[in-house]
């Protein structure tokens, strides 16, 4: 039985199935109740002219949409959306995420776990970089404001401590004032190239830079030839190997493989697809580095327990990354973090404002 009075919306559905019978059929061989009442779901939050605005910008985005809607019930479909709407906004939700399929559906499938997620208050923040909270511009302000509150914040990126310091630390002194700066440079802490460096925000090195064992540095640049690349760049703590054009080669299943590889070589290692600097081309370059993020994570809790007294573990911390296959993978698995998809800085700004932060000071 249908949950709404179609001469209600016949309008408006009568608009679309109309237009766009072509797509609505192809996603349904029999249009069923469920899907009418998942398109007056989007119409009821979106409006009809949205609606069709969206089909007509991409018809097989629309065609894929309708066929990933007809298999929720009506009443979970329309209680996700809001909640989807309640946490990015409206235009977040139609702009960035109504238009991305696959995007679409990771997000309303995770939508009532994440605000679960939110309930549990968190004692500090570790963000990856890039992809995750860039373009830095945009989320200047926003940092300063949680580091004002007294919020401890660690950046745990791949890249090297040194051009972490130049785009936060710099930039935020810039952005705030020099004699702004010192008030906030201990809630700031750096984990370099996945965490074999760290350093707090005033320059005190928090602990001596992890470099590869010598005993499996062999075993490591033979990985080169095992795969048949070659090493490009090599480093006390990184390798990068260049592996052609990323055109020609099955990259996901070669990171997989070059993973496992080095994994078994040491556990602690990390094997992430990489661009080089003032390299501009198509190569596949992969990074091996010394160490992973989880160590970064693991010190960071530490640091903190250390601060407050109190037992502190990954699911205390905010933690939001990107790149799940690659060198995020550890820092991911951890209970309460959140994969960032393609939605960046719009995503992070909108968990951490919804939640619960306490104040080291």
């Amino acid at each position: 039985m249908l949950k709404y009075d179609l001469m209600e919306y016949q309008g408006e559905l009568g608009a679309i199935l109309k237009e766009y019978s072509e797509q609505v059929a192809t996603a349904n061989d029999r249009v069923q109740p469920r899907l009418i009442e998942n398109i007056i779901e989007l119409i009821k939050i979106f409006s009809v002219n949205e609606i069709n605005k969206l089909a007509f910008r991409d018809d097989y985005v629309f065609q894929k949409l309708l066929h990933y809607i007809k298999g929720i019930e009506a009443a979970e479909f329309g209680e996700s959306l809001k909640k989807l709407v309640g946490l990015y906004g409206y235009e977040c939700v139609k702009d960035k995420i109504l238009c991305n399929g696959e995007l679409f559906k990771a997000e309303l499938r995770s939508i009532r776990g994440t605000w679960n997620m939110l309930s549990h208050p968190k004692v500090g923040i570790m963000l990856d970089i890039d992809g995750t909270i860039t373009p830095l511009e945009q989320m200047l302000d926003f940092l300063f404001q949680i580091l004002q509150d007294g919020i401890i914040v660690a950046f745990n990126s791949g890249r090297p401590y040194k051009n972490i310091k130049k785009i936060i630390i710099n930039n935020l002194q810039k952005h705030t004032g020099s004699d702004e700066s010192s008030k906030w440079h201990n809630h700031i802490l750096i984990y370099g190239s996945n965490s074999s460096e760290a350093f707090r925000g005033d320059g005190y090195e928090l602990y001596k830079k992890i470099l590869f064992d010598e005993d499996d540095l062999g075993p490591v640049r033979q990985s080169a030839s095992h795969f048949g690349i070659q090493i490009v760049d090599e480093r006390p703590n990184r390798l990068v190997l260049q592996a052609g054009s990323s055109k020609a080669r099955d990259y996901g299943w070669l990171l997989y493989e070059i993973k496992r590889y080095i994994k078994s070589v040491n556990a602690n290692y990390s094997v992430s697809i990489c661009k080089m600097p003032n390299m501009d081309d198509d190569n596949l370059y992969f990074d091996i580095v010394s160490a992973n993020k989880r160590i970064g994570l693991d010190h960071f809790c530490s640091y903190i327990s250390g601060l407050t007294g109190k037992v502190v573990t990954g699911r205390d911390i905010f933690i939001a990354a990107d790149d799940s296959l690659g060198n995020d993978e550890e820092i991911l698995n951890i209970d309460g973090a959140y994969q960032i998809n393609d939605l960046g800085l719009n995503k992070v700004k909108a968990l951490l404002t919804n939640t619960k932060l306490v104040a080291y000071s």
